[in-house]
């Protein structure tokens, strides 16, 4: 579990940085920070996320119904990977997000409201 947190918090502060410095770039005019920030929101998008996450619970619930062999094989060769997966892409979106409110906020509330959160 320490891994898995460890790991989220590392990533999520180099997309908050990388997505500051993007902002910042942006803000001086220059287009490769407007490019760079459009990727990184690209990647942090609620429709790569979803489909990911439901990939993830189909193989959880693989696991819990199929015999414990080849619950074993789905937990090797697809839930753990993609639960690495899930977990870097929720970082990267939390790291975008905690970039956009703490330095652009004029433009947190579409990236809010892609997430549904308000």
């Amino acid at each position: 579990m320490s891994k898995a947190l460890t790991s989220f918090a590392l990533v999520a502060i180099l997309t908050a940085l990388l997505m500051a410095l993007s902002l910042a770039v942006a803000r001086h005019g220059y287009p490769y920070g407007a490019i760079g920030a459009k990727r990184l929101d690209d990647v942090a998008d609620a429709g790569t996320f979803i489909p990911l996450a439901s990939v993830y619970f189909f193989s959880a619930l693989l696991m819990m119904i199929l015999p414990i062999r080849v619950a074993g094989v789905v937990l090797t060769n697809a839930a753990d990977a993609i639960f690495w997966t899930v977990i870097m892409l929720f970082a990267a979106i939390i790291g975008g997000l905690a970039a956009r409110w703490a330095f652009d906020r004029s433009n947190i509330l579409p990236a809010l409201l892609n997430w549904r959160f308000l």
